[in-house]
């Protein structure tokens, strides 16, 4: 009589099942981190361009252009808020922002010629 079976056992099944569900787990981890951290790139990218085109009104003499510059900062930016303090002929152009991820406060400046 032959009692020699084929296939896989139920103990086999489940551990190839726990390990494939740990792989699993750890690459939506690295995916959601990726995520988060090309979102915060993606703000300092766009708090630079917001400065350089606060920089550029100072420089041409656009003074109505602050009050709409702040609008578009609050709107797009998480808590965002913005701030252009001149002191002689520099203006120092600051924009703040809430980072989900790290749970605090970021920010970007830039002092420029007024």
């Amino acid at each position: 009589m032959n009692t020699k079976s084929s296939g896989f056992s139920l103990v086999e099944v489940m551990v190839a099942m726990l390990l494939l569900s740990i792989v699993l787990l750890s690459a939506l981890k690295i995916v959601h981190e990726t995520f988060q951290t090309d979102q915060q790139s993606r703000y300092y990218m766009q708090a630079m361009l917001e400065i350089n085109n606060m920089a550029e009104a100072l420089q041409a003499g656009d003074s109505q252009f602050q009050s709409t510059w702040r609008i578009g900062i609050k709107k797009d930016f998480p808590k965002g808020a913005a701030a252009v303090v001149k002191t002689g002929n520099q203006a120092v152009i600051t924009i703040r922002w809430f980072n989900k991820t790290a749970q605090q406060e970021q920010h970007l400046s830039l002092t420029v010629a007024a």
